[in-house]
């Protein structure tokens, strides 16, 4: 599961069966900004078992 909550207490998740990837990491941002209304803030990503910057900067 991946979650993320904004500062009025939104709560958004996704539920995943495979290992945490960058694909699963940007298929949820991607909801993310479709439902956002203004400017997204990616904070810290606990316990990630991958490296997604080289993923996330190709996707730019």
């Amino acid at each position: 599961m991946i979650s993320a909550i904004n500062n009025k207490g939104l709560l958004r998740f996704m539920m995943y069966e495979s290992t945490m990837t960058a694909g699963v990491l940007l298929k949820f941002m991607k909801r993310l900004i479709k439902d956002a209304d203004r400017k997204l803030f990616a904070g810290h990503f606990e316990s990630a078992p991958c490296n997604f910057g080289a993923a996330m900067a190709r996707k730019r």
